[in-house]
């Protein structure tokens, strides 16, 4: 009876991972900076490096991805650079 369960788990597990790996060869290899503007241009070697990541949270990748979010671009003006050093001798 443990044995049959545990058939059930690890193939359920594998077909989990299995749909992570084809989503990345699919969608993120790619396509990958339609989520991540940051991630433009980027080699080959780093989006193999996205492999683990994206096998995992493949759901919520996938879904960002279909709607075509784009998450918050960091911005590194120099309004920002000048509010944080006058914050930072506030509290000195």
């Amino acid at each position: 009876m443990m044995e049959r369960v545990l058939g059930f788990v690890f193939c359920g597990v594998g077909i989990y991972l299995l749909l992570g790996i084809s989503s990345w060869l699919l969608l993120f290899l790619p396509k990958i900076d339609r989520i991540d503007t940051n991630a433009k241009g980027s080699s080959v070697f780093f989006r193999i490096l996205l492999l683990p990541g994206v096998s995992i949270f493949w759901p919520y990748l996938t879904y960002r991805w279909i709607l075509k979010k784009k998450p918050a671009s960091v911005s590194h003006s120099k309004h920002d650079e000048i509010s944080l050093h006058i914050n930072f001798q506030k509290d000195r």
